[in-house]
């Protein structure tokens, strides 16, 4: 992947003993994170290369030309998260925007278990003359942080508005 503008912001506190495991510290974290990035292009096959099933399978499913395409323009992606003991939630701050797609999502990660619930919803961009619907479907990343798995979700709530709907 080459990426011509990365950001990253966080502004976190946590407990400061030196018996503390990486887990039980990451688990009393607070504050926030925010990442950016603009103008970047991803392999479509980097993440069959890396070997990351769960990766490919949610990128697939929300980047319909994935699979079509060689590479995938990133005109831009940026995440919020607001970290209260531990648990990173975004509500609806998680976006990407590609030259074909535009996606919202949002959700939660809990590092004390090390579970993850994080909902996409894409839509086209105008002009393709397409219709979205049949090419690709809301997912929800559910599971553990080391065992991640997509599933396509009819039942992500339309509150996660896409710019431009």
């Amino acid at each position: 992947m080459q990426v011509d503008d990365l950001t990253a912001i966080s502004r976190l506190a946590g407990k400061d003993y030196t018996h503390l495991t990486p887990i039980s510290l990451s688990g009393s974290l607070r504050g926030e994170l925010a990442v950016e990035i603009q103008r970047a292009t991803i392999r479509n096959n980097i993440f069959e290369l890396t070997g990351s099933d769960a990766v490919t399978e949610t990128f697939s499913l929300i980047n319909p030309f994935a699979k079509r395409d060689s590479e995938t323009e990133l005109e831009c992606a940026a995440a919020y998260f607001k970290v209260t003991e531990g648990v990173l939630i975004s509500p609806d701050q998680l976006a990407i925007e590609t030259r074909k797609m535009k996606i919202r999502g949002g959700g939660e990660i809990d590092l004390h278990d090390e579970t993850l619930k994080i909902d996409f919803v894409p839509r086209a961009r105008e002009g393709l003359g397409i219709s979205l619907s049949s090419l690709a479907s809301a997912v929800r990343v559910v599971g553990t942080l080391a065992q991640p798995r997509p599933v396509p979700d009819t039942d992500i709530p339309d509150a996660i508005e896409v710019e431009g709907e």
